[in-house]
């Protein structure tokens, strides 16, 4: 069947390529997986093994000093979710500092979406990073930035967790007392910025009127001594 083909040709592959690279034959190794690459492409049973070639593909044409070519197969690297920051980096290394910046934008427009924020927070772009944190961003993500991001923009930052803590508990509809400790949680993350504790006092203050019945809300909030 198909998938026995497939891996019979995947051993055939591997044995080629090892056997022209202890050569040092790095062109013809680049040309045979090349070769398999497009001859496979709609036979790949994962991904991971179709981004795991155009990853070696790439090297391989590197060590031959075709570094067109090197390039192309790592700009189609970038464009899936399995790339890695390792991809990022050694594709970078091929431009001067200067090329980089053109080049950089052109990847940003296409690079896979999962990747954007690691991109920009790699190449130092704070303010960019910051304004990629919308309604549906995850705390753990603000919290993998936040070193840099709530240095730069404390108020930004505590703005961020403070809606959050809106959204769960007003458009959400948070009822139960683990709902009501996690959205505490979050108040808590903007209480560590001075800009977050006046806007937490807005906040308990609407909500005082709105739920003063939920007494498990208030516990979790007066647990996280934010009342």
């Amino acid at each position: 069947d198909l998938e026995n083909q497939h891996s019979d040709s995947r051993v055939v592959l591997e044995q080629r390529i090892t056997r022209t690279c202890k050569k040092k034959n790095y062109k013809e190794a680049a040309a045979v997986q090349e070769t398999y690459l497009l001859n496979h492409l709609k036979e790949y049973p994962n991904k991971y093994e179709y981004a795991n070639d155009l990853r070696r593909l790439s090297e391989l044409y590197k060590k031959a000093g075709d570094i067109k070519s090197c390039k192309k197969y790592l700009v189609m690297l970038l464009r899936e979710y399995q790339m890695s920051m390792h991809d990022f980096r050694e594709y970078r290394t091929l431009f001067s500092p200067d090329e980089w910046i053109e080049e950089r934008e052109k990847i940003l427009t296409i690079i896979h979406m999962n990747h954007v924020k690691e991109i920009l927070y790699e190449e130092k772009l704070y303010d960019r990073l910051m304004d990629k944190f919308g309604r549906a961003s995850v705390i753990d993500e603000m919290q993998k930035y936040e070193k840099e991001l709530g240095k730069r923009y404390p108020k930004r930052v505590a703005e961020w967790y403070c809606a959050e803590a809106q959204y769960l508990m007003e458009e959400q509809r948070a009822n139960t007392r683990q709902q009501y400790k996690y959205i505490a949680y979050v108040l808590k993350c903007a209480d560590k910025y001075p800009e977050g504790k006046e806007m937490i006092h807005d906040i308990l203050n609407k909500w005082d009127a709105a739920y003063k019945r939920r007494i498990a809300l208030w516990d979790e909030i007066r647990k996280a001594k934010l009342h």
